[in-house]
């Protein structure tokens, strides 16, 4: 096994990955008292939820605003933190955020009239039409996806709850099970005339956002709670940026005694009797379980780490021909202040092209405006993500640094049209490949979506959270719920009450919570520490803990005679996971006390690369040794 980290050879349940759908059903599995165990082969949780570091630039890698933390509506990432009594801070959007469209430029309002009196404002003639449409939507929403809450994926309901809101409910129902056969278009064209072409592309801007998909292939039911309900829930930015929702479920998960593993990626499901029975690394080593939870992509599960022996030749077939949502380039920025321009939205999308989802498309996150911690001051930090539809040659190749030069180029032109100020005022830039993405989150070809929400694999001809092998399960923006944080979410929660009903244990239902877990924020403030005279106590070291750069070769690791694993603990204390981090302290302790230890590892920090000072590593962890931790 890698590393000089060692895990029990047997847990209650064994999971596959750490997205926040994986981390979502072993943070509620633990809290059930189940051993779990979380194995991901990077050094980070979170897959796309994730961030990197350069020079105290803190970039979000894919995800730079997130619904579901609301106190109305699909809230699932609120009920599970609310479940798991850990707390996060999140900051919520004054607009949810902004789409140029052409010459139109229309703030989406989290206030439904307000916002569907913008858009009467840009398309002027429709807004009487504009307004029935969401008044349907609103209705349908209201009245038959959230008239009886429920936090679980439809397919993974008891039979017996399921039964009960037919009968309860048969015209709802049926109004549902319509909708999912008949296009976004369609529905559109009862309310909305089929001739106003510009009103219909910019729908195809909103269903492509949120699950890469057009009007004519987007499921009419996924119209209802994409146009309703991020304005019922509302848009946030967690504080300290993305990374924090991830590392807030690492903490539950430590704390109620689970596992995780990081840079250790799983070869293969080890089955016996037909049934999932652990986990086979790479290195060869084994980990038995009882259950199976597997969080990554139906191409990487069917392709990969099932023995294809176990695999029906249909089953293949269908996997081979789902279609893909498509690959993705991230760009990464650092500029001045000056660059952004007053009133620019957290959130921006620029679209040019109006008849399919175009390569011109680029969606700007400027967390900063949110959380100016994350950037030293003065500063902003910006991720552009936009469609590459080319065919990548291997990276390392020349052809691949062209391609990736040529990619960044255009990426850059179409942001330097709506932000003039750019180019002049860089201080760092960067770019993911699709190839760069796969590295790092195992999505096939950097299509970060998953496969297409679209007519003919949508919700229910998608994978479930029981497979058709006992003792495995599935989680994930392949599975039912599909893509995007609230979604993926929800298919963890399924996947661990499945388990939880098959160990006949309570499981997990709606409920308003007894203790309100997530804070709002309508800002984050800057916090000035310094590193070497601050002193240390629950509420600095967090703060102080965030001047690590998260180095992907951490040199802190390398020359520490003990090979502690200084970056994970660091990390750890950032999100106030003081358990977890001492815990991963003493795994790696052999005999030197780090206030005794001459200090290679601060020596060796990456910070002095850009500050006179490194991160105070011995402080932190002489600190961590001593304080009683509970």
């Amino acid at each position: 096994m890698k590393g000089n980290f060692f895990p029990d050879s047997r847990y209650d349940v064994a999971i596959i990955g750490s997205g926040l759908g994986s981390l979502a059903a072993a943070s509620l599995l633990a809290n059930r008292g189940l051993k779990v165990l979380v194995a991901e082969r990077h050094y980070l949780p979170g897959g796309c939820c994730s961030i990197f570091r350069r020079n105290d630039f803190t970039f979000d890698s894919a995800v730079g605003m997130v619904f579901g933390f609301g106190n109305r509506g699909f809230n699932s990432h609120r009920f599970v933190f609310n479940e798991i009594g850990e707390d996060i801070d999140v900051i919520r959007h004054e607009a949810l955020y902004s789409v140029t469209f052409g010459e139109k430029r229309i703030i989406f309002w989290p206030d439904l009239d307000r916002f569907i009196s913008e858009l009467g404002r840009h398309f002027p003639g429709y807004e009487d039409q504009l307004r029935k449409f969401y008044d349907y939507l609103a209705d349908f929403y209201h009245n038959v996806i959230v008239a009886d809450p429920v936090i679980v994926p439809p397919t993974e309901m008891k039979r017996s709850d399921s039964l009960k809101a037919l009968l309860k409910h048969p015209v709802r129902q049926a109004r549902m099970i319509r909708l999912l056969f008949r296009s976004t278009e369609e529905l559109m064209s009862k309310f909305i005339d089929p001739k106003a072409e510009e009103l219909y592309q910019f729908f195809d801007v909103l269903t492509s956002t949120y699950c890469y998909t057009t009007v004519k292939e987007t499921p009419g039911v996924l119209a209802v709670t994409m146009f309703i309900d991020n304005h019922e829930g509302g848009g946030f930015y967690p504080s300290g940026s993305s990374q924090m929702i991830p590392n807030k479920l690492e903490k539950s998960i430590e704390r109620n005694g689970g596992y995780m593993l990081y840079e250790n990626r799983v070869d293969e499901i080890l089955f016996e009797d037909g049934k999932a029975a652990g986990i086979k690394l790479e290195d060869g080593s084994e980990i038995g379980s009882n259950y199976v939870i597997y969080g990554g992509t139906v191409w990487n599960l069917y392709g990969g780490i099932i023995p294809k022996e176990r695999i029906g030749p249909e089953k293949l077939k269908w996997v081979e021909s789902l279609e893909p949502t498509f690959p993705a380039i991230v760009v990464y920025a650092a500029v001045d202040y000056s660059a952004v321009p007053i009133g620019t939205n957290p959130v921006e999308m620029f679209v040019e092209e109006f008849d399919e989802i175009a390569e011109s498309d680029v969606t700007v996150y400027i967390s900063s405006i949110d959380d100016p911690s994350i950037c030293p001051e003065g500063t902003h930090v910006m991720s552009m993500i936009a469609p590459s539809k080319k065919k990548w040659p291997p990276r390392g190749t020349e052809q691949y640094k062209e391609m990736k030069k040529a990619e960044t180029e255009r990426v850059l032109k179409l942001v330097e049209k709506k932000f003039p100020k750019f180019r002049d005022s860089l201080k760092h830039l960067e770019t993911a490949t699709p190839l760069t993405i796969e590295r790092y989150t195992l999505k096939n070809e950097g299509r970060v979506g998953g496969p297409k929400q679209s007519i003919g694999q949508e919700l229910l001809k998608r994978l479930h959270a029981r497979s058709e092998w006992k003792n495995l399960f599935i989680c994930g923006d392949s599975t039912v719920m599909g893509m995007g944080t609230p979604a993926v979410t929800v298919s963890g929660i399924g996947a661990a009450n499945l388990i939880l009903r098959d160990l006949r244990m309570k499981e997990y239902s709606y409920r308003e919570p007894e203790v309100e877990r997530v804070h709002y924020l309508s800002e984050k403030k800057r916090k000035a520490v310094d590193l070497e005279k601050t002193a240390l106590d629950r509420d600095t070291v967090p703060l102080i803990s965030g001047s690590c750069q998260l180095c992907e070769i951490p040199g802190c690791k390398m020359k520490c005679p003990d090979g502690k694993d200084i970056r994970g603990v660091l990390r750890r204390l950032e999100s106030g996971n003081f358990p977890g981090a001492k815990r991963r302290l003493l795994e790696t302790k052999v005999s030197t006390d780090c206030a005794d230890c001459p200090g290679y590892c601060e020596k060796s920090c990456r910070r002095l690369s850009f500050d006179d000072r490194s991160v105070p590593i011995k402080r932190l962890l002489s600190w961590l040794e001593k304080e009683v931790i509970r």
